[in-house]
């Protein structure tokens, strides 16, 4: 997904900040979220389990000092990318940083 896509994604992924794209090619339910060159997020899809098929979500921003780290579950892939978002968002906030912050 560039910012904004995913084959019939696309529309669907237009509306988030980052981008994203698939982590392996060959992987249809497996999302990396980057802010310029910097990965800071993943949300994959759970198969099974006791609560059905979900989406786990991370959001790692590890660059020096300071570093975070958010993790959790969603119910959809849309839900699962906009809590890296804010959680990302979240840490920019605390920062001083925008969108694009570590780039260049």
């Amino acid at each position: 997904m560039t910012r904004g896509e995913v084959g019939d994604e696309k529309a669907a992924m237009r509306r988030f900040e980052l981008q994203w794209s698939r982590s392996w090619p060959d992987r249809s339910h497996d999302f990396s979220a980057f802010d310029g060159e910097l990965l800071v997020g993943r949300v994959h899809r759970l198969i099974g389990g006791p609560s059905g098929d979900n989406w786990s979500w991370s959001m790692q921003a590890l660059v020096g000092n300071p570093q975070a780290t958010e993790t959790g579950i969603s119910d959809d892939r849309d839900a699962a990318c906009l809590q890296v978002e804010r959680n990302y968002r979240v840490f920019l906030q605390r920062i001083g940083g925008e969108w694009g912050f570590f780039t260049g």
